[in-house]
């Protein structure tokens, strides 16, 4: 009943934000302020009784101890009384009881973790209730990530997930506060250890090990984890897809059978007809001819009727099924098996983009933004407008002030490594997968690419999943941990285009389909690679520029996202307003920029290619001639209106920033078209 009682709990707090509110009641939740604290409190018992269980390796016959809370004995009552359904003697009830316990594990922390994300209401007053109390239930949860604890991966990842929430949420309250409330420091020091101890080296750890075991092979000559599951799948579906074809096969010869089926009494009066001549065939057996030879075929036949008439082919029928059903319990035991072999590499993944999700401290960076809004509402537009565009496009940001925790996170993230072990891993989780060739007796290490295997949808987006979010994390890392890969930037340019290209020809196979899917994390993080590493800019080369033109030339191609063409348009200002090139670079920059235009009907892409040409001709003397001769002003009196009003049709599914986003472009560029209208 636990285990049942923390799915239900679980899935109201990760899918009804109504639910989750009653638990904080400066948000007019119900709950009384103990009612709400004892909800981290039994959530905690429950992972400690849990942890204690599988650690132990026991059967679970033992009582509570004296100081054990209420949740805590009432856990174990719980698993006392499970005991007794099933004696711990027998080995499968044993077993039975195992399962029970780490499903009930994984779900109490994981409903910990969704309860804690964003929601410092309901952290703050457990914490300060009660010091000790509190203290222990953070230590509990950096146990739970020791290379001892034997709970499963899921409950220890979930664990880290909690000390890295909680963690932020401490830091964020003290940069609004500018100051700590009592007892704070204290926990935050306590979680700034944790997280630095338990969390980062488990995750790079976990990430390496993902690199080294599941995408890659001890030799060349075998196959990787990830392909032999992959494999495996791809036949078990193969198989079953067969046996639902014999299936309907056999479901039409069935019917054509019953459409001419006869009725009883001549049934009755053929098997008496056939009975008769078998007594006389067999009398005269010794004087058989062609005839009778003939009659016997005959015979044969009717006796095979005979047989189905009297049930034989009801019982061929009844085994169908079940083999049938061996089929597709082989197919989903596969499925299983992927699918838990790759969840704990998407919660690390999850964890480290949060762990990597810095932010800085208010620096009064916003002054420059205020002041150019108040420019634009007074109708301003002119030079220095145009060079202030200019600059905030030509100039990297300069990094805001990071906290003292903050700061020292981001030298022992570096220390650790683990930026690096993500783009390791996202290197190998890019490879293409090749299927092993093989037949349905037995798998061979043998690898062809002629095969008619076709790897599954949710396998691959299993895969994307795994590629965009490993993007999205070295983005983290190359816009808030400043030192790593100061120096040397390209590096990491490199890795990502490659595996960004090795996704791109994953889709001209007939294995992969919307493999672009995986490309989003990676080229978000190319372009903030591109904002945030200026000695990078530099160091580009055509082969860089045609990657990303490439993707603004996809007009006709319907897997290709918005995002990647907005992403692209992004890299290709920043680099054709900051470094300097010549005028055949930037006409076919412009010229990729412009058809876009004409062909796109998504406001991200609409607003981000007026963006970019903003910045690229912002300067009177950046290549003139190329901007009328490309018709570029034409290109924003057409464009304009169109961004208007695919702004209207987006809206109400886009987010309030991105909308405000894209009204202020629209009004940058309607006063750039006035101001150019005046110069030409």
């Amino acid at each position: 009943v636990t285990a049942q009682c923390l799915h239900a709990l679980c899935a109201l707090v990760e899918s009804n934000p109504e639910a989750l509110d009653r638990l904080i009641p400066s948000a007019g939740g119900s709950i009384t302020t103990s009612t709400q604290e004892h909800c981290i409190g039994t959530l905690l018992d429950l992972l400690s009784v849990g942890k204690s269980q599988l650690d132990r390796s026991v059967h679970p016959h033992e009582q509570p101890s004296q100081n054990a809370t209420t949740a805590t004995a009432a856990a174990t009552a719980t698993a006392s009384s499970l005991n007794k359904e099933h004696p711990p003697e027998q080995d499968d009830d044993y077993q039975e009881f195992v399962s029970y316990i780490q499903d009930a594990t994984i779900y109490a922390v994981r409903t910990l973790h969704s309860a804690l994300d964003d929601n410092y209401e309901l952290l703050q007053p457990w914490l300060q209730k009660n010091e000790a109390v509190s203290m222990e239930g953070l230590k509990l949860l950096a146990s739970c990530c020791s290379k001892t604890s034997r709970i499963p991966p899921a409950a220890k990842l979930h664990a880290a997930g909690c000390l890295v929430t909680a963690r932020q949420l401490l830091v964020l309250q003290q940069q609004q506060q500018q100051q700590s409330s009592s007892g704070t420091p204290l926990f935050l020091n306590l979680l700034q250890n944790h997280v630095v101890e338990c969390v980062i080296p488990m995750l790079h750890t976990l990430v390496g090990d993902y690199s080294t075991t599941f995408f890659t092979s001890s030799s060349s000559t075998t196959s990787t984890k990830c392909q032999e599951l992959v494999t495996t799948l791809c036949i078990a579906q193969e198989q079953f897809q067969q046996e639902m074809a014999d299936d309907a096969m056999e479901r039409e010869i069935i019917q054509k059978v019953n459409r001419r089926k006869e009725p009883a009494r001549l049934i009755a009066r053929r098997q008496k007809i056939n009975k008769e001549r078998q007594e006389k065939e067999a009398a005269a057996a010794k004087q058989q001819d062609m005839e009778d030879t003939n009659n016997n075929n005959n015979d044969d036949e009717d006796t095979m009727m005979q047989e189905d008439d009297q049930g034989d082919h009801g019982n061929r029928k009844k085994k169908v099924p079940t083999e049938r059903q061996n089929i597709r319990d082989t197919m989903e035991q596969a499925r299983k098996t992927w699918h838990d072999m790759l969840l704990p590499l998407q919660l690390a993944l999850e964890i480290s983009a949060n762990l990597t999700s810095i932010v800085p401290m208010e620096n009064g960076h916003g002054d420059n933004e205020d002041d150019m809004m108040m420019m634009m509402e007074d109708d301003e537009w002119g030079p220095d407008q145009e060079a202030q565009l200019l600059a905030s496009a030509g100039q990297a940001e300069e990094a805001p002030p990071l906290s003292s925790h903050d700061t020292a996170l981001v030298e022992k993230l570096i220390a650790h490594q683990l930026p690096d072990s993500l783009v390791t891993l996202l290197h190998h989780a890019c490879t293409p997968i090749v299927i092993a060739n093989h037949d349905h007796d037995k798998m061979t290490n043998e690898t062809t690419t002629a095969t008619n295997l076709v790897i599954p949808p949710d396998v691959q987006h299993d895969l994307m999943d795994i590629q965009s979010k490993s993007g999205n994390c070295i983005g983290n890392c190359l816009a808030n941990l400043v030192p790593w890969k100061s120096s040397d930037p390209l590096v990491v340019w490199r890795e990502l285009r490659h595996s960004s290209e090795n996704l791109m020809v994953k889709t001209m196979d007939h294995t992969h389909t919307h493999s672009y899917d995986g490309l989003e994390g990676i080229v978000n993080a190319m372009v903030v690679a591109l904002q945030t590493r200026p000695p990078l800019r530099s160091q580009m080369q055509e082969g860089d520029l045609d990657f990303l033109l490439s993707f603004l030339m996809m007009k006709n191609d319907s897997n290709i996202k918005p995002t990647l063409q907005r992403d692209a348009a992004c890299a290709l200002g920043i680099l054709c307003s900051t470094e300097v090139h010549p005028a055949q670079v930037n006409t076919k920059v412009c010229t990729a920029l412009t058809t876009c235009c004409f062909h796109s009907k998504s406001a991200m892409v609409l607003s981000e290619i007026l963006n970019s040409l903003m910045d690229m001709y912002g300067d009177d003397d950046t290549h003139p001639q190329v901007f009328q001769a490309m018709n570029v002003l034409v290109c924003f009196q057409k464009t304009v209106p169109l961004l208007k009003k695919q702004i209207l049709v987006e809206k109400t599914e886009a987010s309030p920033e991105d909308v405000e986003q894209w009204k202020e472009i629209v009004l940058n560029a309607s006063r750039f078209i006035q101001y150019k209208k005046g110069q030409l």
